[in-house]
């Protein structure tokens, strides 16, 4: 059932214990907010903090993973000196790539290449290419590519 009080309500908190109840705290100043006989001070309408416990039993809710975007975020840190995170996220599992390309096109390193999760993922790049050599100081471009989808990202190696 919905409750839609008939004026403000606004959670504060949220928070867990050991046995796996939940506990959202927060703020009304609804005379009709749902509570606990005695448990709310009328006369002043409204004001009033809550707490809301919900307990689950096992197995009665289920939680599934939210489909993800296909994305690419941005190196961290960029610049960098010598090793970026390069994180992305895969709406569905299948097969990867994710490569670092210099400027002039050229492939300087394969991060990944092969079946993948769906999901969030990160890949540190250590500023080296395929053979162990450093890269240069310079820009690079990261491409992913995943099925039909392709991204980029420009990032700087300064030494």
């Amino acid at each position: 059932m919905l409750f839609r009080s008939s004026d403000y309500d606004y959670p504060g908190g949220i928070t867990t214990d050991t046995q796996g109840n939940v506990y959202l705290s927060g703020a009304t100043g609804s005379g009709d907010f749902p509570t606990t006989e005695g448990a709310y001070d009328r006369e002043r309408r409204g004001g009033d903090a809550f707490i809301c416990k919900f307990s689950f039993s096992p197995g009665s809710v289920k939680v599934e993973d939210a489909p993800q975007a296909f994305q690419l975020s941005p190196a961290r840190p960029n610049p960098f000196n010598p090793r970026t995170t390069i994180s992305f996220s895969l709406p569905a599992p299948g097969h990867a790539s994710l490569a670092v390309y210099d400027i002039t096109g050229r492939k300087v390193r394969t991060l990944v290449s092969g079946p993948m999760s769906a999901g969030a993922h990160s890949v540190t790049w250590d500023g080296r290419d395929d053979a162990g050599k450093p890269a240069a100081s310079g820009v690079y471009i990261s491409r992913i590519a995943a099925g039909e989808r392709v991204a980029a990202g420009k990032m700087v190696l300064l030494k």
